[in-house]
């Protein structure tokens, strides 16, 4: 069998498998047709002499890939020539051939249903193959639209909360603003209900509550008329006018509490 695989590859023949796996892509690939493998096999020749003539094939035949066999014929021949020596061993040599590309032939044919077998399988992997492409080339367009949507998905949220943040902020600024504008009722009941401790207390509040939200135009007006409600002269003459309207009945802790208030 190894003499018959060196000979191919002189000839430049090759086993299926070898011819499989150098012919791409697949639609290259051509299988011997049977007329051609028929009339090789048809060839008269007895296997067991086809097998002495294919024994009797020289060694150095199937020595190197590199071996020259026109060459090695030519320096065998003889300085004198014998047309019919030469037409005999010519006729060896033909025989030798026969025998061979029969061989050949039996292998390709003992072979050829594992052959178009395998090329059955190659073939419908190679679909497989492409329609894999296919799937992939759309899983990959589908999973960067799903980015750009989960991109554009993820901004309008971080910008939702950062409004929300924001309008929370401002809603906690609004009420503290309403409050603070409520303070000049409460401001006034104190007043008449004589607490001056608990109004100076509110005043000194409202201007702590005041000077955060001073970037406001309205508490920045409404931050003026508590400072002057808190102006130290003005509460000490509120403090003495009390004092002199109610010389003969007035509380004393009431009047003492607002002057250290205002210390």
């Amino acid at each position: 069998m190894q003499k018959i695989k060196s000979l191919m590859a002189r000839q430049g023949l090759k086993s299926p498998q070898e011819s499989m796996a150098d012919l791409s892509p697949v639609e290259n690939l051509r299988i011997p047709s049977k007329e051609e493998l028929r009339e090789l096999r048809e060839l008269p020749i007895d296997p067991q002499a086809e097998q002495e003539i294919i024994d009797s094939i020289e060694e150095i035949y199937f020595s190197s890939d590199s071996f020259d066999m026109v060459q090695h014929e030519l320096e065998k021949l003889p300085p004198e020539l014998n047309l019919q020596e030469l037409e005999e061993y010519r006729d060896t040599l033909k025989k030798q051939q026969d025998a061979v590309s029969k061989k050949v032939a039996d292998l390709i044919l003992e072979k050829q249903p594992a052959y178009v077998k395998e090329l059955e399988r190659v073939t419908a992997l190679q679909t497989n193959l492409q329609l894999a492409a296919v799937i992939c080339t759309n899983a990959r367009r589908q999973l960067r639209v799903s980015k750009e949507g989960f991109t554009e998905a993820s901004l309008g949220l971080l910008a939702n909360q950062r409004r929300r943040q924001l309008l929370t902020g401002l809603l906690k600024s609004l009420r503290t603003i309403k409050t603070l504008q409520r303070t000049d009722v409460r401001l006034s009941e104190m007043l008449e209900e004589e607490d001056y401790p608990g109004a100076i207390q509110l005043c000194l509040e409202c201007q702590k509550a005041a000077s955060t939200f001073k970037h406001y135009s309205c508490i920045r007006y409404s931050n003026n008329r508590w400072i002057l409600w808190f102006n130290w002269v003005q509460w000490e003459k509120v403090l003495d006018l009390h004092l002199q309207l109610h010389e003969e009945i007035y509380d004393g802790n009431t009047i003492f509490l607002g002057f250290v208030c205002l210390e």
